[in-house]
């Protein structure tokens, strides 16, 4: 039974990833420079998770890495 939580993660994790990258390549429409500017955010935020943060963060960075791959392709 302890698999379950850490599927329903990854699939909560992806979906999230999934509405982000939709809301950003959304906004990119009427806004040509916003997904560069977007994903430059992105990366310092992981940078500073994973820098400044104590504690186990990988499921933040996961996340914002996910994100980063729905964008970038």
């Amino acid at each position: 039974m302890a698999a379950a939580p850490n599927y329903d993660l990854f699939h909560a994790r992806r979906g999230v990833a999934a509405v982000v990258a939709c809301l950003a390549q959304t906004l990119n429409e009427s806004d040509s420079t916003f997904e560069k500017r977007f994903l430059k955010r992105l990366e310092r935020a992981y940078d500073q998770i994973r820098d400044d943060s104590e504690g186990d963060v990988r499921q933040e960075l996961e996340l914002l890495s996910c994100v980063r791959d729905l964008l970038a392709g």
